[in-house]
């Protein structure tokens, strides 16, 4: 046999009947979100989020104090891009994160991924109340899906 054939059939891959599984082209990398009270009981939050294609999303919310609640999902209005969570952004709570290209077909542009937030606020507080909360990601995780029946089965 030549020695050229059988270096090929050495290295070459082995097919197996396990069914694949396609993965998401991306995922979140980093997500940073500040947080702000503003008049009338309303919660006004810009979201960053840096995908591991080295994207960057950056998108503002507002939504009443009595929608954040667990579950709860806010789209951005006027935004391309919309998340949605099911937790609060509070001191050293964990909140999972979708980020959204298209909400009206749930059309998922990068992995739910759980987020342990530290959060401090403008003036050194933990608290948050009244002055700005900033936010930032420490152990991001990859969650298995669906996490809830708002999240896309098939990413």
């Amino acid at each position: 046999m030549h020695p050229f054939i059988i270096l090929f059939a050495a290295f070459s891959p082995v097919t197996s009947n396990r069914p694949f599984k396609a993965k998401p082209l991306v995922h979140v990398n980093h997500v940073e979100i500040n947080a702000s009270d503003s008049l009338r009981g309303s919660k006004f939050h810009s979201v960053k989020v840096q995908l591991s294609n080295d994207t960057y999303l950056d998108t503002s919310c507002v939504w009443r104090s009595e929608d954040r609640l667990p579950g709860h999902i806010f789209p951005c209005e006027d935004a391309m891009y919309h998340f949605a969570h099911l937790g609060r952004w509070e001191r050293d709570k964990f909140v999972y994160l979708s980020v959204y290209r298209d909400w009206n077909t749930s059309d998922v542009l990068a992995n739910a991924v759980l987020v342990r937030t530290i959060c401090k606020s403008v003036n050194g507080s933990t608290t948050g109340s009244g002055d700005g909360l900033v936010c930032r990601q420490q152990h991001p995780k990859k969650l298995p899906l669906p996490l809830s029946p708002y999240y896309a089965d098939d990413m």
